[in-house]
């Protein structure tokens, strides 16, 4: 992730454990653990992939594409673009194009925050200018509306609209 630039909060390397803090933008830290087991590099069958919400897609791709990262694939659904990427050991992530004309609260959330100036949190490094946020996991599961049901009840978390393509 450090093509990306997200500030390191702190590392470890004990017993047989080892990882990374990272902060992910909002109140989002990203922690990266050493698990032995080789990337999942297609997004199409991908158990978990982090995706970056970012504020000017053609020039983060570029920037990450010239310290070493390698493109995957690109997905456009709605006009949203999502450029899924490999870094240096293959793992892999998506930067998304922020959305902000979406109707949906957490993409209007992300877009006033970030028009009213909002880049971070008072004493956490900054991230990049073009990086908002950490702003969706993706998850693959056998039984979607399973596992929304599960964190909706145990967790009382809120179930959004559905899309029939999947772009919240």
């Amino acid at each position: 992730m450090s093509a990306l630039g997200l500030p390191t909060l702190r590392q470890w390397n004990r017993h047989e454990t080892a990882g990374s803090m990272l902060y992910g933008g909002d109140v989002c830290v990203f922690e990266v653990n050493r698990s032995g087991q080789p990337p999942v590099s297609d997004p199409s069958v991908a158990e978990c992939t982090q995706i970056f919400r970012v504020r000017d897609l053609d020039a983060v791709v570029a920037q990450v594409l010239s310290v070493g990262a390698s493109s995957a694939v690109q997905e456009t659904i709605h006009n949203v673009r999502t450029v899924f990427l490999r870094d240096s050991v293959g793992h892999l992530y998506g930067l998304r194009q922020a959305h902000d004309d979406s109707p949906l609260a957490q993409n209007l959330e992300a877009a006033r925050s970030w028009n009213a100036g909002a880049r971070g949190l008072a004493g956490l490094p900054s991230l990049p200018s073009s990086i908002q946020n950490l702003g969706y996991v993706r998850l693959r599961v056998e039984d979607p509306d399973a596992m929304a049901t599960f964190y909706a009840e145990m967790l009382g978390l809120d179930v959004l609209p559905s899309s029939a393509d999947g772009v919240v």
